[in-house]
């Protein structure tokens, strides 16, 4: 099974309607089912989008949210020392790149597990070498 790398700005465009990405979310997520894409994402992706969901929509959504993202078909890989060391490291490395540690996490998951597509709306992800799901 292939797996794709669920990150915060995808979740992002899913959710709300009025996101410019929306309607292209929406399709790219279909296809993700469809392909029965393994769905990847980290404990640090779920608190950042929980978060955000509780500020744009109110404490329901966050809990919605939060009760998907903990579910299945959703693996979690947790931040432990040697994946943050590895973050950090990339941090390090992209300094011409606008990236958050979040994002540098999520880099290193994608490259310990050879994932090569992103469900995300970030270009930070296209410009470290990884595909988005369309």
């Amino acid at each position: 099974m292939n797996e794709a790398f669920v990150d915060t700005s995808g979740i992002v465009a899913l959710l709300w309607k009025r996101d410019a990405r929306h309607a292209q979310a929406r399709i790219a997520w279909k296809k993700l089912i469809t392909l029965r894409s393994g769905l990847v994402t980290t404990d640090l992706v779920v608190a950042e989008s929980v978060t955000l969901a509780r500020s744009r929509g109110g404490y329901d959504l966050s809990v919605r949210l939060g009760e998907r993202l903990l579910a299945r078909p959703f693996e979690i890989v947790w931040a432990t020392r040697p994946l943050v060391d590895e973050a950090w490291s990339l941090y390090r490395k992209y300094e011409d790149h606008v990236l958050s540690l979040c994002d540098c996490v999520s880099f290193a998951v994608m490259r310990a597990r050879k994932i090569a597509v992103a469900f995300a709306y970030d270009d930070d992800f296209d410009g470290v070498g990884f595909e988005r799901a369309r």
